[in-house]
């Protein structure tokens, strides 16, 4: 393997929070995640900076995991100077020598305060609500879940900006919404939302029906 070295950075200059950040790199098996391969990982040290050693020279996705404290999301991500957020990598023994990965974090994530409720227009307690992104939806970090309280509200933090649909499923089965033949049948009953930098909004959406 090779080894991938790079660095964690903030939009406004202080140092990251590196003790809850780890990034993490999928590889890609005919243009496909594989979940359950060969997916190198580590966290930065205080200064951001980190090393990836022992990597197969293959085609790669890079993420990096929401933590617990969901106070900042992934603004930009870099590798050998290409936009590497949205786009796999290649990683070869040609390039790894001069190829470096950077991270940029922001604390201006959105938030969203909402509520589902029934056909009747009724609050539905106890059940997930879903913001699931409109692109990049093989980006799994960018997806949200809160389960409703006895009011059938709910909140959502550490939301990258973005155009999203809120969903909830009367019935799913637990990440249901990851089965490529269930979303496409929900997808004009989600709600639009779109989050801005540092945004805060009410949302109101219907739940979906077991039928």
């Amino acid at each position: 393997g090779v080894t991938v070295n790079g660095r964690f950075m903030m939009e406004n200059g202080e140092l990251p929070p590196a003790n809850t950040l780890r990034v993490l790199m999928r590889i890609m098996t005919n243009g496909v995640q594989n979940f359950t391969g060969y997916s190198p990982s580590v966290q930065p040290a205080g200064d951001g900076t980190f090393s990836l050693t022992g990597v197969l020279p293959a085609q790669y996705r890079i993420s990096v995991p929401q933590p617990a404290s969901q106070d900042f999301y992934v603004k930009e991500v870099r590798y050998d100077r290409a936009e590497a957020l949205s786009n796999p990598v290649e990683v070869s023994r040609r390039n790894s020598d001069s190829a470096t990965m950077e991270i940029l974090l922001s604390r201006a994530v959105g938030q969203i305060d909402g509520v589902i409720v029934d056909s009747k227009m009724q609050p539905v307690p106890g059940v997930q609500a879903v913001l699931i992104p409109d692109n990049d939806r093989v980006r799994s970090e960018l997806y949200k879940t809160a389960t409703t309280d006895q009011t059938g509200q709910f909140t959502m933090r550490g939301i990258a900006p973005g155009d999203y649909k809120l969903f909830a499923w009367e019935a799913l089965e637990n990440f249901g919404y990851f089965d490529p033949e269930v979303l496409p049948q929900s997808e004009s009953l989600g709600k639009a939302v779109r989050v801005g930098e540092a945004s805060k909004q009410a949302v109101e959406a219907r739940i979906i029906p077991a039928n």
